[in-house]
C-alpha cells in the first residue's frame, strides 16, 4: 500500500496522520465570506505534500474558488512560511502576507492578494493530546484585491488567522468542530467545541478575557454562547447567507479517505455569516459573526 511508504521515524510530524493547517477567515465589508486555508498533511499520496484553497462565497453571485496541490518539491515550508506552487501565506514583521494565483500568461492570471495587518491582542494556544489550536490573530483587519480579466475588486474587513497542527487530528477520530467568531472593530467573541470540549476568548472594550469554557448550545441555524459564570455574558448567533461548504479531504483518493477515515466517517465543513447579539451594562449590541461546521460522518 503507498501509504505505508510515507514511513514515520518517531517524530510527530513523521507520523502517517499529521496534518498542519493555517485557516485565515475574512468577513468581507458587503458581507461576503473569504475563506483561505493553507495545509501540509501525510496522509496523501506521498508525506509532506501542500494544499491551497481559497473561496470567496457570495450572497447573490456564484463563489469564487481558487487552490493548487503541491508535491514537496514544489513548497517551502518553513517558520512563518508555507509556500504551496505559486500560492502562499508569509510572514513579514508582524503581519501576514497572502497570493493566490491561477491561470497563465496565454488565457491570463487570476490573482488574490491580502494583507492581514495584526493587532496587539494575543491568546495562548490550546494544547490538546496530540492537537494544538494557536490563534494567531483574533482582531485583526484583512485587506486586498481579486484580480480578473483586467478587473480589480477591493476587499477589506475583520479577520481571524488560526494555526492547527499535531498527529492526532480530530476529524480522523471521529470527532467534528464547530468555530464562531464575532468579529468588528474591538471586538472578538470566540468559541470552539471540539468534541465534548469547549474553549475561547472574549475581548470586549479593551479588555480581554482567554481560557474560558463557553457552553454551546444549538436550535437549528441559532447559537448560544454562555459564558457564565466565568463571564457574565451570553450571545445569540443566528446563522443567515451566504455561506460555502467544501470538502477537507478532496485531496485524497477514495481509497486513501477510508483509510484516513479509519470507519469513523469523513468530514464536510461548512462556513456561514451570522449575527450575532448581546447586551453589555444593560445596552444590546450586535456585530457579524462567522461560524465553521465540521461533520464527520
Amino acid at each position: 500500500m503507498i501509504l505505508l511508504l510515507l514511513g514515520c521515524s518517531g517524530q510527530p510530524e513523521d507520523a502517517l496522520t499529521w496534518q498542519e493547517e493555517y485557516e485565515l477567515l475574512v468577513l468581507n465589508a458587503d458581507a461576503n465570506i473569504i475563506d483561505l486555508r493553507f495545509s501540509v498533511s501525510n496522509t496523501g499520496t506521498l508525506k509532506g505534500m501542500g494544499h491551497a484553497r481559497g473561496e470567496i462565497a457570495r450572497k447573490k453571485e456564484s463563489s469564487i474558488r481558487l487552490g493548487f496541490d503541491a508535491w514537496p518539491d514544489e513548497m517551502e515550508h518553513d517558520e512563518g512560511v508555507l509556500r504551496i506552487g505559486p500560492d502562499y501565506l508569509e510572514k513579514h514583521g508582524d503581519d501576514w502576507q497572502v497570493l493566490f494565483r491561477e491561470g497563465d500568461e496565454l488565457e491570463g492570471y487570476r490573482d488574490l492578494r491580502m494583507s492581514l495587518e495584526s493587532s496587539d491582542v494575543k491568546v495562548a494556544p490550546i494544547e490538546l493530546d496530540g492537537w494544538t489550536i494557536d490563534p494567531i490573530e483574533v482582531s485583526g483587519v484583512a485587506s486586498g484585491v481579486l484580480a480578473a480579466s483586467g478587473r480589480q475588486r477591493i476587499l477589506r474587513g475583520p479577520a481571524v488567522l488560526t494555526h492547527r497542527s499535531g498527529d492526532a487530528p480530530p476529524a480522523m477520530s471521529g470527532e467534528g468542530r464547530v468555530s464562531i467568531h464575532v468579529v468588528d472593530d474591538g471586538v472578538s467573541i470566540a468559541a470552539e467545541r471540539l468534541g465534548d470540549r469547549t474553549f475561547g476568548w472574549v475581548l470586549l472594550d479593551g479588555e480581554l478575557h482567554d481560557g474560558l469554557e463557553p457552553k454551546l448550545a444549538q436550535d437549528k441555524r441559532k447559537w448560544t454562547l454562555d459564558y457564565r459564570p466565568a463571564l457574565d455574558l451570553v450571545v445569540t448567533v443566528a446563522e443567515r447567507k451566504p455561506e460555502s461548504e467544501t470538502d477537507p479531504w478532496e485531496h485524497l483518493s477514495g481509497v486513501e479517505r477510508k483509510l484516513a477515515g479509519a470507519g469513523m466517517g469523513e468530514p464536510s465543513r461548512r462556513v456561514s455569516v451570522a449575527l450575532a447579539s448581546w447586551e453589555t451594562a444593560g445596552a444590546p449590541r450586535s456585530a457579524l459573526a462567522l461560524v465553521v461546521e465540521v461533520q464527520v460522518e
